[in-house]
Order: C-alpha cells, then sequence, then structure tokens
C-alpha cells in the first residue's frame, strides 16, 4: 500500500475493526460486577477484592507482552500476529459469564480465574499490540491521530450499539444465570469474528522496511528496554492520565445508578446515547489537536467531563438531566481512551529522539496496564464502598446508605477525578516539542 492507501478511508475502515471488538466486549464486561453479586450470589466487597488482588498479575504479563512483542520479527510483522489474542479474549469472556453452580468460596475462586484470564493475559496482548500496531502500519507518525480519530468513531458507534442492545437483551434474557451464559455467546462470537479482519487485511510496513530505528530496538536487550519506559517521562505521565480516566468510568457505575435510582436497568440504554457527544469530539479532534495540541484538547474535555458529573445532582432522579449530565461527563475520559494510541506513538518518537530506542511493544502496553489496574481499582473500590454503605444484591430495595453511596460515586467522586485529569493534561507539554523532534529524526533518517 502507498501512503495515500495508508491514510485513507478503506484503511481506517479496517485497521478500526479490532477496536469494535473491544469496545463490544468492555459493554459486556461492565455488568461482570453485577452477574457476580446478583447471580453468583458474591458478596459485593469480596468481589470488588478479587478484582483488585486479580491486578497484582497485570503488571508483570503487561511487561511481558511488550517484551515479548519488541523481540517478535515473524513474516506476518511485529504487532500484527497478537491480534490473534483476541480468540482467547473472548473464549474466556463467555467463560466467565457461564459460572457453574458453586458455593460462595469455589464461586469467588472461579471468578478470580476468569477474570485474570480475560484481563491479565488475553486483554495483555490485544491491548499491548495496539500502539506498536498503528506505529508499524501508517507511513508518517503524524498519521497517526486521523487514523484513530476515524477509528474512534467507528468504535463508538458499535459501544452504543452494543450499550443499546445488551441492557436490552439482559433483561429479557439476563434473568438467569444460563441466560447469561447465551447471551454472552450471542455477543462474544460475532464480536470476535468482526476483529480478526484487521488481522487478516493490514499489514505492517515498518518492520518490513526495516529502518535502522527498528533494527536497533530489535538487537537489544528486552529487559534493558524496560528502562526506557521509566525513563520517558511522557509516557509515565499519559500512564497516569490513563490510569486516572478508566478508575473514573468504572467507579462511576451506571448500571446500580439505573436500578437503583431510576428503577430500571433498561435506562441504561438511553443513557447510551449520550456518546454522541464524544462522536462530535473525535469528529473535530483532527483539526483542533493540530491547531491546539491533543493533550490541550484532552484538558478542555476533562474540565468538561468533570461538570457534566456535577450536573446530576441537579434532579438525580430526572431522566433529561441525567442524560445531558452523562452527556458532558463522557467527555472527561472517553477521548482519552480513543486518542491512547495516537499520543503513545508521540511517547515513541519522543523516546527514539531522546534516547536513541522506539521501544514501541514496551511504550505500548501502557495502555493495557493503566486500563487494567484503573479498572481493577475502580470496580474493586466500587464493590468495597458499596459493601461499606450497605449494599446486597440479594435484595430489591437497598437502605439508604446504599443508596447515598451510588449518587456520589455517580457525581462528587468522578467530578473530582476529571479535574486532578485536567491539571495532568495541563503539564504534559510533549506537544509542543513534537515539531522539532519528527525534523530530527527524519534527517537522521535521510543521513542513515
Amino acid at each position: 500500500m502507498n501512503q495515500m492507501k495508508r491514510t485513507g478511508m478503506k484503511f481506517k475502515v479496517l485497521f478500526s475493526s479490532k477496536m469494535i471488538t473491544t469496545c463490544v466486549l468492555t459493554v459486556l464486561m461492565g455488568y461482570v460486577t453485577v452477574y457476580a453479586t446478583n447471580y453468583m450470589g458474591l458478596s459485593a466487597a469480596s468481589v470488588g477484592i478479587a478484582f483488585m488482588v486479580s491486578k497484582i498479575f497485570d503488571g508483570f504479563t503487561d511487561f511481558m507482552a511488550g517484551m515479548l512483542i519488541d523481540r517478535t520479527k515473524t513474516r506476518l510483522g511485529q504487532a500484527r500476529p497478537y491480534d490473534l489474542a483476541l480468540i482467547g479474549y473472548g473464549a474466556a469472556v463467555i467463560f466467565l459469564f457461564s459460572a457453574p453452580n458453586l458455593s460462595e468460596h469455589a464461586g469467588l475462586v472461579y471468578l478470580f480465574i476468569m477474570y485474570t484470564m480475560v484481563n491479565s493475559v488475553f486483554s495483555t496482548l490485544v491491548s499491548c499490540n495496539e500502539a506498536p500496531y498503528l506505529s508499524n502500519a501508517v507511513e508518517k507518525s503524524e498519521d497517526c491521530v486521523s487514523v484513530t480519530s476515524f477509528g474512534a468513531i467507528i468504535s463508538l458507534f458499535a459501544t452504543l450499539i452494543a450499550a443499546i442492545i445488551i441492557p436490552q437483551l439482559i433483561s429479557t434474557m439476563g434473568t438467569t444465570k444460563e441466560g447469561w451464559s447465551k447471551l454472552s455467546f450471542i455477543i462474544v462470537i460475532p464480536s470476535v469474528l468482526v476483529g480478526l479482519i484487521r488481522f487478516l487485511t493490514i499489514r505492517e510496513i515498518r518492520t518490513t522496511t526495516q529502518d535502522t530505528a527498528v533494527k536497533a530496538e530489535q538487537s537489544g536487550n528486552s529487559l534493558e528496554n524496560i528502562k526506557y519506559f521509566f525513563k520517558n517521562k511522557y509516557i509515565l505521565l499519559f500512564g497516569v492520565i490513563l490510569l486516572l480516566s478508566n478508575i473514573c468510568s468504572n467507579i462511576s457505575n451506571m448500571n446500580y445508578y439505573c436500578i437503583y435510582i431510576l428503577g430500571d436497568i433498561g435506562y441504561a440504554s438511553i443513557f447510551s446515547l449520550s456518546v454522541f457527544s464524544v462522536i462530535f469530539a473525535l469528529i473535530t479532534m483532527p483539526k483542533l489537536s493540530k491547531k491546539f495540541g491533543t493533550m490541550k484538547v484532552l484538558m478542555v474535555c476533562a474540565i468538561i467531563g468533570a461538570v457534566g458529573y456535577l450536573i446530576k445532582l441537579l434532579g438525580i432522579t430526572s431522566i433529561p438531566i441525567g442524560f445531558i449530565s452523562a452527556l458532558l461527563a463522557n467527555l472527561g475520559f472517553y477521548p482519552i481512551w480513543f486518542m491512547a494510541s495516537a499520543v503513545i506513538v508521540d511517547t515513541m518518537d519522543y523516546g527514539e529522539w531522546r534516547f536513541g530506542k522506539r521501544t514501541p511493544g514496551i511504550l505500548g502496553c501502557a495502555t493495557g496496564i493503566a486500563s487494567k489496574i484503573g479498572t481493577a481499582v475502580g470496580t474493586g473500590l466500587l464493590g468495597v464502598l458499596m459493601g461499606l454503605a450497605g449494599f446486597d444484591g440479594l435484595l430489591e430495595v437497598q437502605s439508604q446508605g446504599a443508596i447515598n453511596m451510588i449518587v456520589t460515586l455517580t457525581t462528587i467522586v468522578p467530578s473530582a477525578i476529571c479535574v486532578v485529569i485536567a491539571i495532568l493534561c495541563k503539564v504534559y507539554d510533549l506537544d509542543k516539542k513534537l515539531p522539532m523532534i519528527r525534523e530530527e529524526l527524519a534527517r537522521k533518517a535521510e543521513e542513515a
């Protein structure tokens, strides 16, 4: 493919296919706490602790995946082969939502094992290869924002459709454990097939041309490459931003809000329409990023998100106010997720310029580490705080303390997190240096 095709519509559509899969499965995984408490009969506190403990493995597995990708040299490419991990990812999700009838302790062990397989093994490979694959599939790093923005828009539509359909399927099929198992099959299998389209159609070109930077990093010591991860201040800073955005999303769980504040999980379908605000933001992202810088745009989005969460307090049981709140609150974390690969490619350019080592695999694992630890901390805190407030998933009517906690976790807490995110985005100043960095890298490439 030439450069025009690499930035053309066909390329963008094909490259976004895996993101569609991960977004749909993420929507389904958003119900894992509800499934564990309401259908496996586990306490919210024990579920939260199990999820947090599971993440002990993730710090190791993500770095292992990053090192593995950096050392991979196959006919299929460097990062591309790891798209096949989608098959294991889907299978693990099905097993998670197909838990057999077990005692409470055995059920907790089963949940821990399946949750760990989903997140620490298969999701690790699926997420860690994203930024390296993107970096190796385009000819110019500047094109990453355009490709990523388009893919994010497609993914959001997939998320929107999934967020509308899945609650309805749950309300009809997900009333029993057997129903949840059937539901997971219906959702997972076609999603995985869609995700594999990218693997079958998009080849890598950077590893084919074998530029000098890639040669150097592939011949280097993988353990030594971890040093460059921690020396790269921008990947560390953006990793914290990603971590907080995932905590924000998961701790402000709208499922409990719909069930116990509004009285019907079906309202989740209405609130899912609020992602249209994110779609508008992503459509304008390439132009705004070029003019102001990606992180400055994300900073403004975080501030809007902080305001959005607080708006819900104006009418906690009002669906119109809740919808307006969701429209704005979504901007606090969604754009960060969808622009992550493009931002990480920027940190690769910085690392190559600053240290002479690009290390795409190690830097690419930042997304996986931040998202999984953030998800675990968010869901873990959600479970623990709900448990401390007296929540019991087996009760139809919750205590006032539990209701107050649900309100707090969907308003004040995520708003405060968004403020912190905005401050960190302000501190991030790589956007100003990128033109000079890429100019020097291009000059070195010509001289080599």
